[in-house]
């Protein structure tokens, strides 16, 4: 049951990562089949809905405050007001890192969104350092899903490693 999930939540986060990269959007459908299937996974975990819950509240608070924090810096170096959501984060980037918020404990929540951050930003950083006429645009989505398919794809071979904890700390939920 589980390697289906495993398989379910991988092939959902590949289209949309395929779509998020072939044409710069995803499907709304997408969104809410990845909710479906992460929540899914969550709920594998035994640790009960109310659990989940707050570890899934305490994320959207994490990701409250990374908004602001990123509406703040830019509103100081524009020196006005800016729009954050649809101008430097699709509405899709957003809804893909709060949807990631209902599978992760909240330390490694974090963990996880600066892992993929700064996998995209190097991995991204050298597509363009490659690529001439490469798009000002990154595909936060389609970097994002990878990492998370790898952590899944890891974590189904048995090598040691699970997914729920890294260093003492649940990973994903326990």
């Amino acid at each position: 049951m589980v390697l289906l999930t495993y398989t379910c939540v991988s092939c959902v986060l590949l289209l949309m990562a395929y779509e998020d990269l072939r044409y710069r959007s995803v499907h709304k459908l997408l969104f809410a089949l990845s909710a479906l299937c992460l929540s899914a996974l969550a709920l594998m975990s035994n640790l009960g809905a109310l659990v989940l819950l707050k570890y899934f509240v305490i994320n959207c608070l994490i990701c409250l405050a990374l908004f602001a924090v990123l509406k703040l810096h830019f509103s100081i170096k524009e020196g006005k007001r800016s729009k954050v959501i649809d101008r430097l984060l699709g509405l899709g980037d957003v809804l893909m890192i709060l949807t990631f918020g209902l599978v992760f404990h909240p330390v490694n929540f974090i963990y996880f969104l600066f892992g993929s951050f700064l996998l995209t930003l190097v991995v991204h950083s050298l597509y363009v350092l490659f690529k001439s006429n490469s798009s000002r645009f990154i595909p936060l989505i389609f970097y994002m899903n990878l990492a998370f398919v790898s952590l899944l794809i890891y974590d189904s071979t048995g090598e040691g490693f699970s997914m729920f904890k890294l260093n003492g700390l649940t990973f994903f939920v326990q």
